[in-house]
């Protein structure tokens, strides 16, 4: 039992400093993915809001911070950060096309926007399949990773275009185009 117990608290402790390092390792890339320090960290935001989500419904739902549930974090983690990646170069396209932030953010959600949803809506019927196992480890990985895919994308909606609207990332707006 004692061999049991230590084994568990290596896993959760190492789970938790995987989290971590995949923050560390993610914001890196999304730095160089923009080429911009700034743009990589306002990009982090909307992807470290769902792993929170996950976090306040486990406590919500009272599931023990165990192997299973803590390695949910640093997938949903890098689910997340593809449709911000997305997001992101699409608007910047778009401002180069159109000239404003707001021109630019409506036509990333008409040309991204229903495929990001899609996506997102499949890979929550995948995972909807674990809701009916009778392993409660599997029942409870469904429910967070559920969570966590809807967090992202409403993330994505609301929290990703806020922040690139307010901040600027790209310079100015161009008024005559």
């Amino acid at each position: 039992m004692i061999q049991y117990a230590e084994m568990s608290n290596r896993t959760v402790f190492g789970g938790i400093k995987s989290i971590g390092f995949s923050i560390i390792i993610i914001a890196f890339m999304l730095i160089a993915a923009f080429a911009s320090i700034r743009t990589g960290l306002i990009s982090m935001i909307p992807n470290i809001a769902p792993v929170i989500l996950v976090g306040g419904v486990m406590g919500y739902m009272d599931y023990a911070l165990d192997f299973g549930t803590v390695t949910v974090m640093p997938m949903i983690l890098g689910i997340a950060v593809d449709d911000t990646i997305h997001l992101t170069t699409h608007l910047k396209m778009g401002l180069e096309k159109y000239g404003t932030y707001s021109k630019a953010m409506e036509s990333c959600f008409r040309e991204i926007g229903k495929s990001m949803f899609l996506t997102t809506l499949i890979l929550c019927a995948m995972f909807t399949v674990y809701l009916f196992s009778p392993m409660r480890f599997l029942f409870i990985v469904g429910v967070l990773v559920i969570f966590g895919l809807a967090g992202a994308l409403l993330a994505d909606y609301t929290i990703s275009p806020a922040l690139l609207n307010v901040v600027k990332p790209f310079g100015k707006e161009k008024e005559d185009v």
